[in-house]
């Protein structure tokens, strides 16, 4: 087992970061939520969802146990009066890792 993080800031359509925004990561391509974690060794997280911080930040883990390292991850923002664009297809796993 291995756990990879990925960490951003959302930011809306104009560059500013979008604080308190619900993020839901799926498996790219499909409508199935993806299995995250909170931290390298906390909980999972429920229906593939985290928030975003004060600033925007957010981050994720994402455990070799439950994805080939090929997987790729579709991450959706949402908040209300904002229009925040997905970020699709995103590779958490270090390229040529192999578990």
């Amino acid at each position: 087992m291995a756990r990879f993080v990925h960490q951003a800031i959302l930011r809306d359509g104009n560059g500013k970061s979008v604080k308190e925004a619900t993020m839901t990561v799926y498996l790219a391509g499909a409508t199935t939520a993806a299995t995250i974690y909170e931290s390298e060794t906390g909980d999972e997280l429920e229906d593939g969802q985290t928030t975003t911080g004060t600033n925007g930040t957010y981050s994720f883990w994402v455990d070799t146990d439950d994805y080939d390292t090929t997987q790729r991850f579709d991450i959706y923002g949402v908040k209300t009066n904002y229009t925040i664009e997905p970020l699709l297809s995103v590779c958490i796993f270090p390229y040529g890792y192999s578990a």
